[in-house]
């Protein structure tokens, strides 16, 4: 129960962050942040490992001669790409959020795994007093 806490309260400040970061790279329909589902999904995925850091470098990148994006987009901006995403990335906070995310995931899983394996151990002890 506290991991899929964890995941929708990063979903929904990955909304927050990256909803506008211009769709490239691994990222495609599904695998985005423009809403809250599409995050939770995607979220999912990255703590599966599934090729996190290649959407993390995406979401990160910043404007650039081989990035074409618009820093602090506006509407009329969005308006003008035809309703898709514009906007550009930052790896600071890009980083720091794909860390303590995958930190914590890691915490919680590891918590799991320890709580199988004394279980297991347990259960193993009293069948044979």
């Amino acid at each position: 129960m506290l991991m899929f806490l964890i995941i929708y309260i990063y979903a929904v400040i990955g909304t927050n962050l990256f909803a506008d970061v211009k769709m490239q790279g691994p990222m495609h329909e599904y695998l985005n942040f423009q809403k809250i589902a599409l995050s939770y999904l995607t979220l999912i995925r990255v703590s599966s490992g599934e090729s996190w850091i290649d959407l993390m470098n995406a979401l990160g990148k910043e404007k650039g001669e081989f990035n074409d994006c618009v820093e602090n987009p506006s509407y009329e901006d969005y308006v003008a790409a035809g309703y898709n995403p514009v906007g550009c990335g930052n790896y600071l906070i890009t980083y720091i959020f794909f860390f303590t995310y995958l930190m914590m995931i890691t915490l919680v899983f590891l918590n799991l795994f320890v709580a199988i394996i004394l279980n297991g151990y347990l259960e193993t002890k009293s069948e044979t007093e």
